[in-house]
């Protein structure tokens, strides 16, 4: 790491409010920042934070910060702004007006995939396997469903607004699901396919996929449905977390490993993440995957899924920031 391209790196991360519903990120300034810190030794960055709330002020202060430091790279772990999920591709453009490279996706990829319903069309149109969805506006909109589906937020991360109720199997179920989503996050809601099967997830380093990860939902409490709900995924005390846990590398066939590995690295292309990112799937009980998410510039932290599937195949942060600095 001592001849690093750029010589005056910074880390940019957001403060995450803490009084609204959004997750707190697993704290990126104690853990996934210090990590990264020692990872550049024997150079020191400079660490820039995005306050809550991010006025006009701020902007210009933090502006003024990366002019005096002379930074030259920016590895980027903004996830929002102003508590607003979209925020992270406002960061990115910021960066990108100011002409100083970062890491991971480009604002562009990083505002489609937000969107699961335009990312959902989109790979359709590319001959992408993906569940039969639709878009609701209005509680008038909703009709009684002809299999079982998920209801849930149409741009959100972080499973934001996912809860056991939102696998619905009768227009009742997705009445009051909707109500519940609508009133926490107020936006437009996705109705899918629930596909009924195993979850599989690939994260993805410069384009090379690492070892496949499966989240078992084996010892799931009775009646909870096999989905990572907001709880599985970040109440670490829940019985939905317990009940939910990753295994890396997954164990599959390996004609379903191919197959997967295959539509994943399509997907990341397609989407044009770039450094790394993570393609979530459902697969049926006759072996055929469905894309049900895309996440450019997915969490970093040390016990997130991405860093578990990068230690095994025997990398680090070092990995990655040698990747990111690639010029």
């Amino acid at each position: 790491m001592n001849s690093l391209p750029y010589q005056h790196p910074a880390i940019l991360y957001n403060q995450v409010p803490g009084e609204t519903y959004r997750h707190d990120d697993d704290k990126v300034e104690d853990s996934t920042v210090r990590d990264f810190i020692k990872a550049l030794h024997p150079v020191v960055p400079d660490v820039f934070c995005v306050p809550y709330p991010f006025t006009l002020p701020d902007m210009m202060a933090l502006l003024e910060k990366i002019r005096d430091k002379n930074t030259d790279f920016i590895i980027n772990f903004c996830e929002e702004a102003n508590g607003i999920s979209h925020g992270e591709a406002w960061i990115a453009g910021i960066l990108e007006l100011l002409n100083i490279p970062y890491s991971g996706s480009p604002a562009e990829t990083l505002i489609f995939c937000l969107d699961k319903f335009k990312t959902s069309i989109y790979l359709k149109s590319l001959g992408i396997a993906v569940p039969e969805s639709e878009l609701i506006e209005s509680d008038q909109d909703l009709k009684t469903p002809s299999c079982v589906k998920i209801i849930k937020p149409c741009c959100e991360d972080g499973s934001v607004g996912l809860v056991r109720q939102n696998v619905c199997r009768t227009l009742d179920e997705l009445k009051a699901a909707y109500k519940m989503i609508r009133k926490q996050v107020g936006q437009r809601i996705l109705i899918e396919d629930y596909i009924e099967g195993r979850e599989i997830n690939v994260s993805i380093l410069d384009g090379e996929t690492l070892p496949l990860s499966e989240i078992d939902y084996s010892n799931m409490k009775s009646g909870h449905p096999h989905i990572l709900t907001y709880e599985a995924k970040w109440q670490k005390r829940s019985e939905a977390y317990i009940g939910s846990k990753a295994i890396c590398p997954a164990k599959i066939n390996s004609q379903l490993e191919h197959k997967i590995i295959d539509m994943a690295l399509h997907v990341y292309h397609a989407m044009r993440l770039r450094h790394y990112g993570r393609v979530d799937f459902r697969v049926d009980h006759n072996d055929n995957p469905y894309v049900i998410d895309v996440n450019p510039n997915p969490c970093l932290s040390p016990d997130a899924g991405f860093v578990r599937a990068l230690k095994q195949k025997g990398w680090d942060y070092k990995k990655m920031i040698e990747i990111f600095f690639r010029k």
